[in-house]
C-alpha cells in the first residue's frame, strides 16, 4: 500500500475542504480560468473533495463535469457539495472512460503522488480519454525532503502529503504522449523551497499541526506526535515572519501546465 493510498483514504484528511484554504482557492481559479471556452465536458482525475469541480462551476455553469477518485473517503467528502457532479472511483492508470471522452480533462495535484512505474501510465491515460486539451498542476520545484517525518511507531521515514514527484517546467514539457504542452505557468503564493535557514519555523508552524498517516504501518496522529517541535510559547510570531519574508524571495507554489492534442486544432 502506498502512501497516497493510505492518507486519502483516511476521512480525517478531508476534515477541511481543500477550496477553504486561500492559497489554494488561487490555484483553482486559475485552473478554471484556463478550461478551453469551445469545452462542453470534462473530468477531473483525482478530483478528491470535488473543489476544483466547484471552482469550475462557478465559472463555467454550463459544462457538464465529472470526477474520478481512487479514494472511497474523498468521494464521499465530494458528494456533501458536488450537487450534478458525476462521480466515479477509479484508478488513474486505468480510467474508466471511454477514449476522446471529454473536451478537457484536469488533473490536479495527483501525478506527484505517483512512483515512477506509474506516472508514465497515467499520463497516457489523461491523453487518452482527453479529446482536445489536459490542464495539470503540481508543485513547482518541490523540495521533497523538506516535508519528511518519522513515524513515531515503527520509525519509516516518509512524506507528510505522499509526494514521490519531483516536477520542474522541462519536465513537465513531455509529459502527455500525444499532445504539445502549450503553456506552463507558476500559480499560487511564492515559497522558497531552498533556503535551509527556514527548515525549523516551518516545520514547527506547519507540520505539528498536519494530519499525518505511516505508510508502513498505518499509524495516523498529528505531525507533533511524528516528531515534530510545535515551538515554545510566543515563537509563533516570529516564525511567521521569517517564513513570509523568505517566501517572497521564493517561486510560484504550483505548475499549471496546458496540453493540446497534436493531431486537432483546438481553438481557446
Amino acid at each position: 500500500m502506498t502512501q497516497g493510498e493510505q492518507r486519502f483514504s483516511r476521512p480525517g484528511v478531508w476534515r477541511h475542504r481543500v477550496d477553504s484554504r486561500p492559497r489554494d482557492q488561487v490555484r483553482i481559479a486559475a485552473i478554471a480560468q484556463a478550461v478551453p471556452t469551445g469545452a462542453s465536458s470534462l473530468l477531473e482525475v483525482g478530483c478528491g473533495d470535488a473543489s476544483v469541480l466547484a471552482g469550475v462551476a462557478t465559472l463555467r455553469p454550463q459544462l457538464s463535469l465529472a470526477g474520478m477518485d481512487l479514494h472511497g473517503a474523498a468521494l464521499q467528502a465530494a458528494r456533501r457539495t458536488s450537487g450534478q457532479v458525476m462521480l466515479v472511483r477509479g484508478d488513474a492508470v486505468q480510467l474508466p472512460f471511454a477514449s476522446r471522452g471529454f473536451d478537457c480533462v484536469v488533473c490536479a495535484e495527483v501525478l506527484e503522488h505517483l512512483p515512477d512505474d506509474l506516472l508514465q501510465g497515467a499520463a497516457a491515460e489523461l491523453g487518452r480519454v482527453a479529446d482536445g486539451t489536459v490542464l495539470v498542476t503540481v508543485p513547482n520545484r518541490e523540495r521533497l525532503r523538506r516535508r519528511h517525518l518519522s513515524c513515531p511507531e515503527c520509525g519509516e521515514d516518509f512524506h507528510l502529503y505522499g509526494h514521490a514527484q519531483h516536477f520542474t517546467p522541462d519536465r513537465l514539457r513531455s509529459l502527455i504522449p500525444g499532445f504539445s504542452m502549450m503553456s506552463v505557468d507558476g500559480v499560487g503564493p511564492r515559497r522558497n523551497e531552498w533556503l535551509g535557514a527556514v527548515d525549523g519555523p516551518w516545520r514547527r508552524q506547519r507540520l505539528s499541526r498536519e494530519f499525518v498517516v505511516c505508510p508502513s504501518c498505518g499509524w495516523d496522529g498529528m505531525g507533533e506526535a511524528a516528531g515534530v517541535n510545535p515551538g515554545r510559547a510566543g515563537q509563533g510570531a516570529a516564525d511567521d515572519l521569517i517564513l513570509r519574508s523568505v517566501g517572497r524571495l521564493g517561486a510560484r507554489r504550483w505548475l499549471l501546465a496546458s496540453y493540446r492534442r497534436e493531431d486537432d486544432e483546438v481553438t481557446r
